[in-house]
């Protein structure tokens, strides 16, 4: 057997017993049975709750047989309808073998119809299908989605607490940041970053980058640039975006490096290319001032603008004043108008910006630009979107 799955038997099992609301070895007592008998009337009628209340006495044969083919007919009836516990009840059998054949694929799919009912345990299974690929790909981008989802949805510290001493790096991960922020633990930034230095040391880029932070912040540590800059550096040569972005910040004020601005642009550079939109911004920034590298105001625009798209309020700013000065596009003072305004007109500076270009612009221009503003807003909301979706 596969330490994957001897981590997951071992996680569901602490799962099913908070499932069942009967004792697996209770006796069949003349009340237990007219109990089920009750159950089973409802179920008959079709009532989810009643149906996979069924299963569970034919799993723990409480008022009648134990049976546990029967108890996944049931499960699967009352899962069909959405009923999110016998969901993740058919999710457990598959995963362990119960009443029906081991099924990795099965397993996943069933805590993944769980957990986007909020159902804790089935995500926090989820995600440690996706930790070692069991019917799943593999993923540790997925295994901290729903890892973090399962603790938002109220999930039982003991079952991060026993998985991560199983050297699982993408539960250390979100154990250390529960310990770190005091969400889903008592707070605790050392015990925080224990378990994300544990992490760390397989390798998993988001906890080097996780704790890059910490030594740079002294969340848990005492303060360190140097090490800050190393574990940020790890991460950053994995691809992690935020760790690029962070080197690029390092290399720009000389914290725990040599400062050199032209660095700090390259780091922006890969994170702006992985859609960091404050990297975007700040090179964009760069190219604008001639910074770390030769004034070029059509690139400045360019990553700017990709920073707006991504909805990035200053960013948007950047944009609209390269329109409005005709500075690396075409002058364009409908488009200005339009990206003033999609800011949110929260900097002074903005305010005035934009008072001088409405002081130049017609009545006509005003309105077409007030009209170009809500058709951009949509553009980059389902721009947005998209990217959330993956699209």
């Amino acid at each position: 057997m596969s330490s994957c799955v001897r981590h997951l038997i071992a996680a569901v099992i602490i799962g099913l017993s908070a499932i069942s609301p009967v004792t697996a070895n209770a006796g069949m007592s003349e009340e237990e049975v007219k109990e089920y008998k009750g159950f089973l009337a409802k179920a008959e009628k079709g009532d989810m709750e009643s149906q996979y209340l069924v299963g569970v006495c034919f799993s723990s044969g409480q008022g009648v047989q134990k049976d546990e083919s029967r108890s996944i007919e049931w499960y699967t009836k009352s899962a069909a309808q959405g009923f999110k516990e016998a969901q993740y009840a058919i999710g457990l059998r598959h995963a362990m073998g119960i009443g029906t054949v081991k099924d990795g694929f099965q397993a996943a799919n069933w805590f993944h119809k769980a957990a986007e009912q909020g159902h804790a345990l089935s995500g926090f299974n989820l995600g440690l299908c996706y930790t070692k690929g069991f019917g799943v790909t593999r993923d540790s981008t997925q295994a901290t989605r729903w890892l973090r989802k399962a603790v938002a949805d109220g999930l039982p510290l003991e079952n991060l607490i026993n998985s991560a001493e199983h050297d699982i790096a993408e539960v250390q991960l979100e154990l250390g940041i529960c310990y770190l922020t005091g969400a889903g633990a008592a707070k605790d930034p050392k015990k925080g970053v224990f378990w994300i230095e544990r992490a760390a040391q397989q390798g998993r880029s988001e906890a080097e980058n996780e704790l890059g932070l910490c030594h740079q912040t002294g969340n848990g540590v005492t303060v360190d640039s140097v090490k800050a800059a190393y574990w940020y550096g790890k991460a950053a040569e994995k691809g992690h975006p935020n760790a690029q972005y962070n080197m690029g910040l390092l290399f720009k004020t000389g914290e725990g490096v040599e400062q050199n601005l032209a660095v700090a642009a390259s780091w922006w550079r890969k994170a702006a290319n992985r859609d960091h939109p404050q990297a975007q911004y700040n090179l964009g920034l760069c190219y604008a001032r001639g910074v770390g590298m030769a004034y070029d105001a059509k690139e400045a625009f360019y990553w700017f603008k990709r920073a707006a798209e991504l909805g990035l309020p200053e960013a948007q700013n950047g944009v609209a004043f390269l329109y409005a000065t005709g500075q690396g596009v075409p002058k364009n003072v409908i488009e200005a108008y339009a990206y003033y305004n999609l800011s949110g007109l929260e900097q002074e500076v903005t305010q005035t910006n934009l008072a001088k270009l409405k002081s130049e612009m017609t009545a006509e221009q005003i309105n077409s630009g007030i009209n170009r503003f809500t058709e951009l807003r949509k553009e980059i909301e389902a721009k947005k979107a998209a990217k959330k979706d993956g699209k």
